[in-house]
């Protein structure tokens, strides 16, 4: 499966809704390149969890909407060496969605990134986490 890497989340908070940004890379192999080539296609998945620190994420707060014009689509080429592609997607939440903490505490957020395809035996890349943003209250 492709590899995701450097992912980096950026929230803007304005008037009750949150413009979550998510930037990130996804490394193609050679071998997947080249199952595209043969109808195989991968698209990411983007979810926010409230984060309290440690190894894991908590619960999922929002996942970014897709659709079948989705920014969450890779255009994969095929070709013989590894294809970088660098992703920008965007979401706009309303505020409250985003509350994982309690009132009158900040709101930690981490962005989980997972590559999906239907056409492998492993459906979905190993969960990447972004770096920690805070939503102030």
């Amino acid at each position: 499966m492709p590899t995701v890497k450097n992912v980096n989340l950026t929230l803007s908070d304005s008037g009750g809704q949150v413009r979550a940004t998510v930037t990130y890379d996804v490394d193609v192999t050679p071998f997947e390149r080249q199952l595209v080539g043969l109808g195989a296609e991968y698209h990411s998945h983007i979810a926010l969890h409230d984060f309290d620190g440690g190894d894991g994420v908590g619960a999922a707060l929002a996942e970014f909407p897709r659709g079948s014009n989705s920014e969450s689509h890779l255009d994969i080429t095929v070709g013989s060496v590894i294809q970088t592609l660098p992703k920008s997607q965007s979401a706009l939440f309303p505020r409250f969605q985003l509350k994982g903490d309690a009132p009158n505490n900040d709101d930690e957020i981490k962005a989980k990134v997972r590559i999906h395809t239907e056409s492998a035996q492993v459906a979905f890349t190993p969960d990447v986490l972004s770096d920690q943003e805070i939503l102030a209250d």
